[in-house]
């Protein structure tokens, strides 16, 4: 198995069991205990939230925020999605206001340079309108 697709189990892995040891996932992986050690610090820099205590009762632990595995989107729908989540930014009272931006900013930074002047293009031809509610109606 690659070291990328191991990676990608492994953080998987972690997120579907939330307490592990470095012991039990390097027998689970068939590598060296060493080799665990050093995927489980490669996801940490990658933004795994892993948490390790030490002692009898210790191991690694994926704290509440766990990170999802990448999505592979066709450009179209990278692009569809975009302009989704800015749609959102319109209507009022939902929750989870300051997730949708973070959400806009990273898609918009990780497409490349043609799929974001086309949303560029696209942002001065599509417009969102505020609809009113029911009960705001009369």
């Amino acid at each position: 198995m690659s070291k990328t697709k191991r990676l990608i189990e492994l953080m998987m892995t972690v997120n579907a069991k939330r307490k592990f040891t470095a012991r039990e996932l390097a027998e689970e992986f068939n590598v060296s205990y060493r080799t665990i050690l050093r995927d489980l610090d490669e996801l940490s820099e990658l933004g795994v939230p892993l948490y390790s205590e030490v002692g009898a009762d210790g191991g690694y632990y994926v704290l509440n925020e766990r990170m999802l595995p990448p999505v592979l989107l066709k450009e179209s729908e990278a692009i569809a999605l975009y302009f989704a989540f800015q749609s959102l930014q319109f209507i009022g009272a939902l929750p989870f206001e300051t997730e949708t931006g973070y959400v806009l900013k990273k898609l918009y930074s990780y497409l490349p340079n043609d799929a974001r002047m086309r949303i560029d293009t696209m942002k001065d031809r599509i417009v969102f309108l505020e609809s009113k509610s029911c009960t705001d109606r009369k």
